[in-house]
């Protein structure tokens, strides 16, 4: 439910006080404007602020590219036009590419990326630019594709961006966000627990929050290599870390900030962003059907 403030009109009575040391024909100075109280929300049985509840997401990250300049509509290798081997099924024709300027222009297009450069590491930049090559122009087999194609999990960013809504859920001592895409769930345990061994590797990593006040921040270690951070090929590696911040601006807004360390992989760490919004009356996550394999006929595949 949205708040909504009625100003009220009053009697104001003024009083003219004498300050020592103030100047004849001089007010007194202006007493500071009320800061407007951060918004409280309610909480859970187990004293978390409670977001629970239909969300929906302002913001496409790793759905299209991350950086400007990677087409991921281009050529053969999108997972909907690849040509699949000799003698299978003929793929449809390729779709037409959009718009894709760089420079100051760039994020109008965030539907395909979201012009952040990405601090990869030389070596890095040449594998994902081989690899995207073979996926849009070269790709022979369903292993150069998007895992998204193969319907496996999207990791992350994707998970909490791309195919419908999502629905947070807070048992004792966790928060559970089932996301529409794929049937993919994370369980987030915020009791203080350790991470698993480091030989237990995940596609959507180990993750373990904690709340200060308003802001779940969730930490995330043990990805396998498998997924990609974008629909553009870019790469992670084992030792990737992210670090979530879900803040509760008000009753129907998360600011969702996700930073990436990966020192296999990155010079640097980076970030990306966007809005969580509270669904609408009558909201409700659908079934989207995705399961690994399911689609490889489609490419020619038995």
């Amino acid at each position: 439910m949205r708040m909504q403030w009625i100003a009220g009109i009053g009697i104001v009575t003024a009083f003219v006080i004498v300050v020592p040391g103030t100047a004849a024909g001089q007010g007194a100075p202006a007493a500071p404007a009320a800061a407007s109280a951060p918004y409280t929300p309610p909480r859970t049985a187990d004293g978390q602020p409670d977001i629970q509840g239909v969300w929906d997401h302002k913001g496409l990250l790793g759905g299209g590219s991350i950086e400007c300049g990677y087409d991921i509509n281009l050529g053969t290798g999108h997972h909907q036009n690849f040509t699949p081997p000799e003698g299978s099924k003929p793929a449809g024709p390729p779709k037409p590419a959009p718009p894709h300027p760089c420079g100051p222009d760039a994020n109008k297009f965030g539907t395909y990326f979201n012009a952040v450069p990405v601090p990869l590491q030389p070596w890095a930049r040449t594998r994902k630019d081989e690899m995207f090559k073979i996926y849009t122009v070269g790709a022979t087999n369903v292993q150069q594709l998007d895992p998204v194609a193969r319907c496996l999990p999207v990791g992350l960013p994707r998970t909490h961006s791309l195919v419908g809504l999502h629905h947070f859920f807070q048992p004792p001592g966790y928060v559970v966000i089932l996301d529409e895409q794929s049937h993919q769930h994370r369980s987030i345990p915020i009791d203080g627990r350790p991470h698993v061994g480091q030989e237990i590797r995940l596609w959507l990593g180990d993750p373990r929050g904690r709340w200060e006040g308003n802001t779940l921040i969730v930490e995330t270690t043990n990805f396998n290599d498998r997924s990609w951070l974008d629909a553009a090929a870019t790469l992670h590696s084992d030792a990737l870390r992210t670090v979530e911040r879900f803040t509760i601006v008000d009753a129907n807004t998360i600011k969702y900030e996700i930073v990436f360390e990966d020192p296999k992989v990155l010079t640097k760490p980076f970030s990306l962003s966007h809005n969580f919004v509270r669904g609408k009356k009558g909201d409700e996550m659908l079934e989207e059907e995705c399961l690994e394999g399911n689609r490889l006929e489609n490419y020619g595949f038995k």
